[in-house]
């Protein structure tokens, strides 16, 4: 059973894959990009409920993200990492659970 779906975004590919599989196994429809073009497509065509920032997102490209997101995906949570995507399934946890 998908939980909810989740799109994250890094600027380390193999990061951003551990995070995605990680996400997965535990019932996520998870999905993963690396540009910013990319995630912005994917905001735009896809029902997204959580985006997960990496740490490596810029301000002005996280500024742009949230921004998009909040206006494509209502109700969306935005999970802002920065300290790498090792708490990714908490964070994404606590996330969903929010109100």
């Amino acid at each position: 059973m998908i939980t909810a779906n989740v799109l994250v975004v890094g600027r380390k590919s193999d990061e951003v894959a551990r995070a995605t599989e990680a996400l997965r196994t535990r019932g996520y429809a998870a999905s993963g990009e690396i540009s910013d073009d990319d995630a912005i497509e994917t905001l735009r065509n896809a029902r997204v409920d959580i985006v997960v920032l990496g740490r490596g997102i810029d301000a002005d490209s996280r500024n742009r993200l949230i921004e998009t997101a909040n206006a494509r995906c209502p109700g969306v949570k935005i999970v802002e990492q920065f300290g790498g995507f090792e708490n990714v399934i908490s964070e994404v946890e606590e996330a969903k659970n929010s109100h």
